[in-house]
């Protein structure tokens, strides 16, 4: 039976506005991106806000999508289901976005491997893509079932 925590609810809502505002540089872009000067970076009040606080939300979706699926039934059905929905979820994101950012030719070559190496980088990093975090999840997740 699944039982409703209402504090993740809560703190979902609160994470997803992280999200947008990172994206939305709402405390605005560190210094630290500025490739002529990054050397001379000092830590400021935005990088506290931005590093520090708002990037927590990846980290608290993944824990919390771990502990609900700790908490259910955890038989390799369960996990192979789950394990699908999210290779398919992210093997669509991930098309899109190289389709989107390179082109359909270009979007579709850089997601061949060249190597063993370059699989294992595409795989991780998410085909190159700010998706990484589908991957993480599907490791998470596999990693708490074993």
């Amino acid at each position: 039976m699944r039982r409703r925590i209402e504090g993740f609810d809560y703190l979902r809502v609160i994470m997803f506005i992280f999200v947008v505002v990172w994206h939305m540089k709402g405390f605005g872009e560190s210094l630290i991106f500025n490739k002529n000067n990054y050397a001379d970076h000092i830590f400021t009040i935005s990088d506290l806000l931005n590093f520090h606080i708002l990037l927590l939300a990846v980290p608290v979706f993944i824990f919390i999508s771990v502990y609900l699926y700790s908490q259910n039934s955890t038989d390799v059905n369960t996990l192979k289901k789950r394990l699908k929905r999210l290779f398919l979820l992210t093997s669509f994101w991930i098309l899109f976005a190289n389709i989107i950012q390179n082109g359909i030719k270009e979007g579709l070559y850089s997601l061949i491997p060249y190597s063993f190496n370059s699989l294992v980088s595409i795989i991780l990093t998410g085909g190159h893509t700010i998706y990484y975090f589908f991957i993480s999840l599907m490791i998470s997740i596999i990693a708490a079932h074993l």
